[in-house]
């Protein structure tokens, strides 16, 4: 008789899964936090059995037990006065061909993110619009012409120096590695020279900050950035969450709207304003978006392994803002997107990001839009 082993991935999404955000689950962290004390009781009764155990090993030992018990017990108090009421949600987990289509389904309900193309472009228009005080129209015109062309040269020398930059990156990790292996020590290259002035730098970040100030379309672009990840989150938890319950009885008015196969907008912000806490939402979403990644176990029993959908707008995933021995972000303020609270699909923030700026850059070592690295 031919044994069928389990199903990595339910097939079928027909049985929602039950979970409590672990920061609310009161009775998961004290099982989990009491096999941890089981080991260290474990351990010290091995220890006390050795002919040669040494009783302040011992006494430290029995410290240890007494603080995680009494850190169980305080952080126990603490969940319980918290979340005094804990939200159990039902999940609707994704089927293989669901993950396939996350991007395509996210898409179609309304998510998209400001591109570097698109913000450069509206800035050249922004130019023209812009009043620099020049008198008269034509002479207006004339002086935008001439910002626009020094931002577009800026951006062009900036891209050139990035590539540089990225080649140097990757021969000095491969000659780290070669070394490493075993091959004769080599002088560290230099660096690219910078290509952009300080003056050209300085001068085209206040045109930036000065379009930034003015014009209401650079301000809408910034705007809708920085809500990419609240609306990813929320799209997140419209999808997947198909019911909820809090004391043992069903929360009302949690039914999927039939075209979108997902739950109201409306719906799906009063569920964040009923969790409340920042923490117990993160959680719900991160859970959320752990259903599309697959552990090592279950990436053998698929032909190849699953990867990360790429942003919907061509670019690598940003590489975070650089930052300075401050641990300060270095990024322009027209530059990557930060990362929000949870992890996304389109642009998933496993790899958080630093910063405060405005466009996903494209896999450069220099995040800013226009400005040197």
């Amino acid at each position: 008789m031919t044994k069928h082993l389990p199903q990595p991935i339910p097939i079928s999404a027909a049985s929602p899964v039950e979970y409590i955000p672990s920061v609310m689950d009161v009775d998961a962290y004290r099982l989990l936090k009491s096999k941890e004390i089981d080991g260290l009781e474990r351990e010290l009764r091995a220890a006390a059995e050795q002919d040669d155990a040494k009783p302040e090993a011992l006494s430290a030992l029995r410290q240890k037990i007494e603080a995680e018990r009494g850190m169980m017990a305080s952080t126990i108090d603490l969940m319980g006065r918290k979340y005094p009421k804990p939200i159990t949600f039902l999940i609707q987990t994704p089927t293989p061909i669901e993950r396939d289509q996350i991007n395509s389904r996210l898409v179609m309900m309304g998510l998209t993110q400001v591109t570097q193309q698109q913000i450069r472009a509206t800035m050249i228009e922004e130019l023209f619009a812009h009043d620099w005080g020049k008198g008269d129209d034509a002479a207006n015109e004339a002086y935008a012409e001439e910002v626009a062309n020094f931002l577009d040269g800026v951006w062009l020398r900036q891209e050139t120096h990035d590539a540089a930059i990225e080649r140097w990156q990757e021969q000095e990790i491969q000659r780290v590695m070669d070394e490493a292996d075993g091959a004769p020590s080599r002088e560290r290259a230099a660096l690219p020279p910078k290509i952009i002035t300080v003056r050209e730098n300085a001068r085209q970040q206040n045109i930036i900050d000065e379009m930034m100030l003015s014009r209401p379309r650079l301000r809408e672009l910034a705007s809708r950035n920085l809500d990419f990840s609240r609306r990813n989150a929320i799209l997140l938890v419209r999808m997947h969450v198909v019911g909820a319950r809090q004391a043992g009885s069903a929360i009302e008015g949690i039914a999927r709207d039939p075209v979108t196969n997902a739950l109201p907008e409306e719906t799906a912000n009063r569920l964040r304003d009923l969790i409340g806490d920042v923490a117990a939402w993160n959680d719900l979403v991160g859970y959320i978006d752990r259903l599309y990644s697959l552990d090592e176990s279950e990436r053998k029993n698929f032909d190849s392994p699953l990867e990360k959908p790429s942003p919907i707008d061509g670019f690598p995933a940003p590489s975070g803002g650089q930052e300075n021995s401050a641990g300060n972000s270095t990024a322009s303020n027209i530059g990557q997107a930060p990362a929000g609270e949870s992890a996304t699909i389109i642009e998933l923030s496993s790899a958080s990001t630093s910063g405060s700026s405005m466009e996903p850059e494209a896999a450069a070592p220099s995040n800013s839009l226009t400005g040197e690295g």
